[in-house]
């Protein structure tokens, strides 16, 4: 498993696991498809079509390799198993939602074999709680899937003759970056820029290149000359 079971939700400890695995009425297979096409598809893909992960599970054909009973899947979803990562957004109600539906469209048509059983005798010996967890919102998708600012860049991979002539003659521009692809005429004119009224002049003063000397001591007044008498 990849997360411990301190990483778990607090109320992870105190979920009826029997009565949710008893709980698989239509509306819960429901919202299990729905949960499937939103979280689990790309990977896992469907009947027909395999999942972008070419190691992960198909459910109506592969075998399980950490076990198909219910409260196993539940332990792979909350907590991961190698390359499955835990789906840590998924409350109980959901994470078993999704399993009764895996179960019921994937497992009991298509891969008898690995449909596990459930018995009174596998009921009692689930860990005991009290509690279904947190109710499910509504999830929007784009919203929850918010990574935050990124930057991202297209590229056209072409070969040696497209890149020596990229625009045929005749070929449109794209209607959407027109300025990428269009080429200034010869003749063009420019709009005339608006014209602005200049700031008046200020005269300058000159400058001599010759350092001014440093001006003269102030001339201090004669001092009157004091006779000396003799005794």
């Amino acid at each position: 498993m990849l997360l411990p079971e301190s990483a778990l939700p607090a109320y992870e400890a105190g979920i009826d696991h029997a009565r949710l695995i008893k709980n698989n009425g239509k509306d819960v297979l429901q919202k299990g498809q729905e949960i499937y096409q939103q979280v689990c598809h790309n990977c896992h893909g469907d009947v027909n079509l395999a999942g972008s992960i070419p190691n992960s599970l198909r459910f109506a054909e592969g075998e399980f390799q950490h076990g198909s009973d219910p409260y196993t899947m539940y332990q792979t979803l909350s907590r991961g198993w190698r390359l499955m990562v835990p789906q840590v957004q998924l409350v109980p109600q959901e994470k078993y939602a999704v399993i009764h539906y895996i179960r019921e469209h994937f497992l009991k048509p298509h891969n008898s074999g690995q449909l596990f059983q459930v018995t009174d005798g596998y009921l009692v010996t689930l860990p005991k709680g009290k509690g279904l967890g947190p109710k499910p919102v509504k999830r929007e998708p784009w919203k929850d899937m918010d990574y935050g600012p990124f930057l991202t860049g297209t590229f056209e991979l072409a070969t040696s003759p497209k890149r020596a002539n990229p625009r045929p003659k005749g070929e449109q521009p794209d209607p959407l970056t027109p300025r990428l692809h269009s080429t200034p005429r010869a003749n063009s004119t420019r709009p005339p820029q608006k014209q602005f009224p200049s700031s008046p002049s200020i005269p300058m003063m000159k400058t001599s290149s010759v350092p001014p000397s440093p001006p003269s001591p102030p001339t201090m007044p004669p001092v009157p000359s004091i006779a000396c008498l003799s005794y």
